[in-house]
């Protein structure tokens, strides 16, 4: 079971990144489970899972999961790339902080999310799905959850690093969305 996410462990992951949260920010409850994703950008196509375990099975994401109790952000989409793809990413950037909140628990995240375009190791399959590298241009067909497609199209930007809160319906799509960029320290 997770620790609940508390707002100096946000503040302190932030820091690690010369960033701070935007002064407006929704509250941050210890529904909200902290998890890390990475998008991994290689000659202009992104290494994609397609889901086995709700939320969003049967979809395209990009690989992550749960940040353990005593595990920093960095360190869980470290981790969690290993464990769902065999590859070891260097240097992963933050670029957005994405509050979800829903009336389920399975759709109340804090989601750290990455892009790495340098890594090692071989492609391997785990038990959470099938990979495939996608062509970027292609992101907005393949299948991915709404919330993922906005997501992906900043994650892979050049833009400064985001704060989105985003509330998702029962049936995991979005309702309400807000965005306000995450402050330099």
């Amino acid at each position: 079971m997770l620790n609940p996410i508390q707002l100096d462990d946000l503040q302190s992951a932030l820091a690690s990144h010369g960033l701070r949260l935007p002064a407006d920010h929704a509250a941050v409850s210890p529904l909200h489970r902290p998890a890390a994703l990475c998008y991994i950008y290689k000659d202009g196509q992104v290494l994609l899972l397609r889901r086995l375990q709700p939320p969003f099975a049967g979809y395209w994401t990009a690989p992550g999961g749960k940040v353990r109790p005593g595990e920093t952000p960095d360190e869980a989409v470290r981790r969690e790339v290993r464990e769902e793809t065999g590859l070891t990413i260097a240097m992963p950037r933050l670029r957005l902080v994405v509050l979800e909140s829903g009336p389920r628990p399975l759709l109340n995240w804090l989601l750290y999310v990455y892009l790495a375009d340098a890594f090692s190791g071989e492609i391997r399959v785990s038990d959470e799905g099938p990979l495939a590298w996608t062509p970027v241009e292609r992101l907005p067909d393949v299948g991915m959850p709404e919330v993922d497609r906005i997501i992906s199209q900043h994650a892979l930007s050049d833009r400064e690093p985001l704060w989105i809160e985003v509330t998702l319906d029962t049936s995991e799509r979005s309702v309400d969305l807000r965005a306000a960029p995450l402050r330099s320290l």
